[in-house]
């Protein structure tokens, strides 16, 4: 059987279908994966790679359009065997440029499944691609300035021009306005001309490749064509920057060439992603509308006020007065065509008025309707007071006359600004998946899931937990908490235990950071007053984010996260030993030591180290000086340290050419143990000397540190993540921490006494410390934050716990010396679990892990050494039905509904305000030529 888990990003383009379907169940291994996605996307920048368990590929990497549809990519598959299986699509828009990736997975068939190995992580889709939006909102206000004003220079002086005497009477500013005007369309280019370079790098580092490969995709060719209209522009202005005055013909030349830069908005936009040619249309003239809006209060704020403050008080508010009711009347002609090309739209985008309430891209939205609504108040204001004042100050000529410039002028570039904050949220808009990207789920059609998992070491599987919210309770339950289909039940109450009422809908969103999966949504069902319940699935094991998310009608939204790692019981796994015999006889190989496909292995017979690749399975010898070789580590050159405790010196190996160079140990210590730091810093321990040595490769200059605790014997050594360097003491049963920035050193000892023999260190990958303790015997964990120390026995008295190393279920593996088997402690648990090997008196001492996940170790005393491949064994987990219990409909608005009468109000309300404009300019009109023209 197989089952599939879509992962909707929130980006466009989403995937609206795939094939295999979700959920489908599958006897045999499909050929093919097919995806639709919801635009059009670049063949030459998308892939879809299809992983087995393993992380390794088993698609034929052909990635291609399917039937010549752009919309939809096809991939061929090389014959499947039992696994599970993860599909991971990376696709390039070309309509807006945005890469986006998706994840789903399917398993084929019952067999033992592989655990997962480390692919490539991937950054969980943004809800907003913020560097997109801030590098195109500068270009958005550019344009809008470009558009703005020269339809504003077109339209608003029309009235004053027909006033013959009265335009001479102001002509001396008309300079001034045209050097303002110049002004403003240069800084308008450069807005343009900049965001668009901005545009062309985040493209370019999004792909992965240099600017010019960016510039061949369909968003580069569009980016291109906007960039030379920009460059036109910037010539215009060197064209109208010399003339004086500014003719009609070049406003009209500006503004045709605007209109094609914003043309090249429109084909970036969502309008232009439904491939219809009513969304382009209307989406071009929203913008067109919008534009002149904002654009035009831009110019009266900042060229056409400001200019009139050369002219007298009577002349200014004249001048305003004729202005005012001028642009009210384009202002609500805009807001107008607004209120139709919106929501039209917005309807062939997105008619589910309920999503756009829940949803970022709704939001934003509503954030822009909030803009908008201040910039109309505004505006009302300035056409009812401000115009009220400049009508009184005509009539009142020169007596106690308001200050109507300085007002307006105030006023208008309060409003440019809101416009601007519009803009970012238009940008915002613009890179901001639609609706039905952010909730696109696919729901659940098998009947029963291959488990394979077990959570924090419950033996039931099952993983309950409570949080507490300031406002709420939230808990959840998760049956059988295991990779594929599970049973959430998730219980919100408020603080008192009693029901919410004004919960809408309950989200359960899935994320797997390390391998880059997720969120994973889901939208639960409502059983009761405060249960909801969901089916959805675990893709895969490792650590997962589980995010509640509660929305409310009128309350703040309930968001709770709970953190759940998903792995299989040590009684699921098989194993399987493989040995490789040394190519000597006499051999005795101690440490393994891995790196890119090779395996490194010291040898303690002779004066050599070994190198095994494990694809070829062939050995090959490097001879170095001195007695033998013990623990080995690589630096960042690839050079290969080891110790020589025999001869009490260590060095490195050039592998490359076979060289190598030896050192002798400060005062002749025994050196026991080896790491190097982030600096190719060698740290080593000197057991006879109480001494941890750090040595200097290039100054070749040692550093001597002392423990603290006198004849303690250091042995193990190692370097976290954070540069300090841990070190263990074997008689004083301690561990030990350098600060290599101070020189200061820590010693931690367990509550109930020493350790007994602490031999060797690991650290795991939330920097918890391992010891080996060697007669203990067991191994025991160190927590660097808490100082905690917990100790887990291992299973045979007779075992010498020693060397350690992870496989990827986060299991600690652990050699046990004289003890036949390797044990493998599953920290979650506690439970401990031997793996016999096949060579009898093998003496294991030290452990590796590969990439594909295998335990590899050395037989000292068998002349081999061995892996340990780890297999999972499923369970099939039947998932039941929840029982609903009666519940009320949930009230669900149609978009026709809200938007059909709030369509109609704007219209009534923009005609009569338009027949406001018309009456208040014709009356200004004439007041004006009675005023000043008796």
């Amino acid at each position: 059987m197989m089952y599939a888990v879509v992962l909707p990003a929130f980006a466009h383009p989403f995937t609206v279908d795939t094939e295999p379907v979700g959920f489908a169940q599958l006897q045999q291994s499909p050929d093919l994966v097919i995806i639709s996605y919801s635009e059009p996307v670049e063949e030459a920048f998308s892939t879809i790679k299809v992983t087995n368990s393993s992380g390794n590929r088993v698609d034929k990497d052909n990635t291609k359009f399917f039937q010549e549809d752009q919309t939809k990519l096809i991939v061929t598959l090389k014959p499947l065997s039992d696994d599970v299986y993860t599909v991971k699509s990376k696709v390039l828009s070309q309509v807006d440029g945005h890469v986006v990736e998706y994840i789903y997975a399917f398993i084929v068939g019952s067999a033992e499944v592989p655990f997962p190995t480390d692919v490539e992580t991937q950054s969980t889709q943004p809800a907003v691609y913020l560097s997109e939006s801030f590098s195109r909102f500068p270009g958005l206000v550019g344009q809008v300035i470009i558009v703005g004003i020269s339809f504003a220079s077109l339209f608003l002086w029309r009235p004053i021009e027909r006033l013959e005497n009265f335009h001479s009477t102001i002509s001396q500013v008309r300079s001034f306005i045209d050097r303002r005007f110049a002004i403003l369309l240069v800084i308008g280019v450069i807005l343009v001309i900049s965001s668009g370079f901005a545009m062309i790098i985040v493209h370019a580092e999004s792909l992965g490749v240099n600017i010019i490969t960016a510039i061949t995709t369909g968003f580069g060719n569009t980016w291109l064509v906007r960039m030379f209209i920009a460059f036109i522009i910037l010539g215009l202005y060197f064209v109208v920057r010399r003339k004086n005055p500014i003719r009609k013909n070049h406003h009209v030349v500006i503004l045709a060439v605007g209109l094609a830069l914003l043309a090249t908005t429109t084909m970036m936009g969502h309008g232009a992603a439904t491939m219809q040619s009513a969304a382009l249309v209307l989406d071009f003239i929203h913008n067109i509308a919008a534009s002149a809006w904002i654009g035009g209060l831009i110019y009266l704020g900042f060229v056409a006020i400001p200019s009139l403050r050369h002219l007298g008080l009577s002349l200014k508010s004249a001048v305003i007065a004729l202005l005012i009711p001028r642009f009210s009347m384009m202002t609500v002609v805009i807001l107008g065509i607004v209120a139709i090309t919106g929501p039209l739209l917005l309807w062939i985008l997105e008619s589910n008025i309920n999503s756009l309430v829940i949803t970022f891209y709704g939001k934003i939205l509503i954030s822009k309707f909030i803009f908008a609504g201040f910039m109309i108040g505004i505006g009302a204001f300035n056409q009812f007071k401000i115009h009220g004042s400049a009508i009184a100050n005509i009539k009142a000529r020169g007596i106690a006359q308001v200050d109507v410039h300085s007002r307006f002028n105030k006023s208008l570039k309060i409003e440019s600004i809101i416009g601007i904050a519009l803009l970012l949220s238009v940008a915002l808009l613009t890179n901001t998946s639609l609706p039905e990207g952010e909730l696109s789920v696919q729901t659940s059609t098998a009947e029963g899931m291959v488990d394979n998992g077990i959570v924090d070491g419950m033996i039931s599987g099952n993983f309950t937990k409570t949080q507490f919210t300031d406002n709420s309770i939230v808990n959840i339950s998760i049956e059988p908490a295991r990779v594929g289909l599970n049973n959430f039940v998730v219980n919100i109450t408020d603080r008192s235990g009693s029901a919410i009422d004004d919960i809408q809908e309950v989200q359960v969103k899935l994320t797997q950071a390390r391998e880059g999966i997720g969120p994973l949504i889901s939208n639960s069902t409502k059983i009761s007053d405060t249960r909801f319940d969901d089916n959805t699935a675990f893709t895969t094991n490792g650590r997962w984010s589980v995010e509640v998310l509660a929305q409310r009608q009128t309350g703040l939204n309930i968001v709770t996260v709970f953190d759940i790692i998903i792995k299989p019981g040590l009684n699921e796994l098989g194993f399987e030993v493989e040995e490789y015999a040394m190519p000597v006889t006499d051999s005795l190989p101690l440490y393994p030591l891995y790196n890119n496909g090779d395996l490194w292995i010291s040898e303690t017979a002779k004066p050599i180290i070994w190198k095994f690749n494990i694809e070829t399975k062939q050995f090959k010898q490097y001879d170095v000086s001195g007695n033998l070789t013990t623990i080995l580590h690589l630096d960042s050159k690839g050079n290969v340290w080891f110790l020589d405790p025999v001869s009490r010196t260590f060095g490195y190996l050039e592998p490359q050419n076979g060289k190598f160079k030896t050192y002798p140990t400060p005062s002749s210590g025994l050196p026991i143990s080896l790491d190097i730091d982030f600096n190719d810093n060698v740290w080593f321990t000197l057991l006879d000397k109480n001494t941890i040595v750090k040595f200097r490769p290039s100054t070749e200059e040692f550093e001597i540190f002392k423990s603290p605790t006198e004849e303690s014997q250091p042995a193990a050594i190692i370097v976290d993540d954070f540069g300090i360097v841990w070190f263990t003491q074997a008689a004083a049963g301690k561990i030990g921490k350098i600060d290599p920035e101070t020189g200061s050193i820590e010693e931690f000892i367990p509550p109930n006494g020493p350790m007994a023999e602490p031999f060797a260190l690991m650290i795991d990958k939330d920097t918890n410390i391992w010891v080996g303790e060697h007669v203990g015997p067991k191994v025991t964990r160190f927590d660097p934050l808490l100082q905690t120390f917990t100790s887990y026995l291992a299973l045979n008295e007779t075992a010498l716990p020693y060397g350690m190393s992870l496989d990827k279920f986060g299991n600690v593996w652990f050699a046990q010396h004289v003890y036949n088997n390797i044990g493998i402690l599953n920290p979650h648990s506690g439970n401990i679990l031997d793996v016999p090997l096949p060579t009898q008196s093998s003496f294991v001492q030290w452990l590796a892990t590969d990439d594909t996940g295998k335990i590899w170790f050395a037989e000292q005393r068998g002349a081999k050494i061995g892996s340990v491949t780890i297999t999972q064994r499923p369970i099939t987990i039947p998932i039941s039905e929840p029982t609903r219990e009666p519940m009320q409909q949930l009230l669900v608005m149609r978009y026709v509904d809200v938007v059909v009468p709030s369509m109609s109000i704007a219209i009534v309300v923009s005609s009569l305000f338009y027949t406001k404009s018309v009456h208040d300019l014709r009356k200004t009109i004439r007041l004006i030529k009675k005023s000043f023209f008796k």
